[in-house]
């Protein structure tokens, strides 16, 4: 089980990568940095926009954390499947992450819908 030792909000005195996306976090940038213990303590940074997006697959169930925590791996399979579902069902395939990230994060944010995905497995 992950255990939260402490969370804030940073402004980025220099570049950082954002653990959820592995995005660039730019200087000047607002995130969020969490102290955490799994076996070992370690440092998670993540734009304030993926923190979000990250809570709302927790919430909506799309993600079922078993105590381990969210990865990489399982963001990006979640931003794809709402993408997928939700956004875009033509499945364009030329569209870089980034980009699918952030139209993700805006038809959340403009819909206000809960999302009810049902996994195929």
């Amino acid at each position: 089980m992950v255990e939260v030792i402490s969370e804030e909000y940073r402004k980025a005195n220099k570049k950082h990568e954002c653990d959820y996306c592995l995005g660039d976090i730019e200087k000047g940038e607002f995130y969020k940095v969490s102290t955490l213990k799994y076996d070992d303590v370690y440092r998670w940074k993540s734009h304030r926009e993926c923190e979000f997006l990250a809570g709302e697959f927790h919430r909506s169930g799309l993600f079922e954390d078993y105590g381990n925590g969210m990865t990489w791996v399982d963001f990006s399979e979640c931003v794809e499947e709402v993408h997928n579902c939700f956004v875009n069902p033509k499945h364009v395939e030329d569209q870089a992450f980034r980009d699918r990230l952030k139209e993700v994060y805006s038809f959340l944010c403009e819909n206000s819908i809960e999302l009810e995905i049902t996994k195929s497995y």
